[in-house]
């Protein structure tokens, strides 16, 4: 099983010297099945702890808006770490007001640490974008008013998509994302190798906080040679708009992420084995 992660290492599940290896281009617990799951199929797994996080300045705000909510408000969000800070942040002092709105997430993920603390949820069926998340809301036809919490790296996408449709949004800037300098050498050497045989990335902003901290020939190699597997449509565009060759769109096969990191995984082996 995987070990806890550490704040600034990379880290490493699997032993042997010519496993291929799968790197996860983040470090959180969420990711801990998965990355079991490499493991046991055959694969070195690295995770990268490419951010740091800090409270963002509207939290103050948000915490004043909840009590005077108008009724039948929503409140929104796309990333799991969004979830996290209305947990840390918001609760026990406002579980009520909280509980009187009508939540919506992206997805499973991004939902589990709200749904952890008790409080309904919902997520659009195919939860593929932040654009498909804002059609999910409009089609259902009563929401108006929507408090859509973020990040400072976020893509408008959902408060775009909402604001389109006529519906009043109100943002909330509730974290910061800053870049970390985790150590690269096993990705690089991996690279030169041409051991590294896929990568998983979870947002646009995880393929740039990697790539800056890779050479030029590192970086040929892996838009080259490396299957990138997005977790979701936005990821996806960012890859093909960076020359990833190989990036891989898991809905677009009928998948869901964990499903087609592990399908990449199996057909690159059998490839291997051949």
């Amino acid at each position: 099983m995987s070990r806890k992660l550490g704040a600034a290492d990379a880290f490493a599940i699997g032993q042997g010297v010519e496993e291929p290896v799968f790197l996860i281009a983040r470090c959180d617990e969420a990711d801990g099945t998965l990355a079991d799951a490499l493991s046991a199929r055959g694969a070195r797994v690295l995770r990268l702890p490419l951010f740091q996080y800090e409270p963002g300045p509207d939290i103050p705000r948000l915490q004043e808006w909840l009590p005077a909510a108008p009724e039948g408000a929503a409140l929104a969000w796309t990333s799991r770490h969004g979830a996290v800070m209305l947990v840390e942040r918001m609760l026990p002092r406002h579980v009520e007001e909280l509980r009187r709105l009508r939540l919506f997430a992206l997805g499973p993920e991004s939902a589990a640490p709200v749904l952890a603390a008790g409080l309904a949820v919902e997520v659009p069926g195919d939860p593929l974008d932040a654009r498909r998340l804002a059609a999910h809301m409009i089609a259902r036809g009563d929401v108006r008013r929507v408090a859509v919490i973020h990040g400072d790296r976020a893509l408008p996408d959902l408060r775009e998509g909402l604001r389109e449709a006529g519906l009043e949004v109100e943002a909330f800037e509730v974290y910061r994302t800053r870049f970390a300098d985790p150590d690269v050498a096993e990705v690089r050497r991996a690279l030169e190798k041409r051991r590294l045989a896929a990568a998983a990335f979870m947002s646009p902003s995880g393929v740039e906080a990697l790539e800056r901290l890779l050479s030029p020939a590192d970086l040929e190699r892996l838009h080259r040679g490396v299957v990138a597997v997005a977790r979701g449509g936005t990821t996806y565009r960012a890859l093909r708009e960076r020359g990833y060759d190989r990036a891989v769109d898991p809905a677009a096969q009928g998948l869901s992420f964990g499903a087609c990191a592990l399908d990449v995984l199996d057909s690159l082996m059998r490839t291997r084995n051949a």
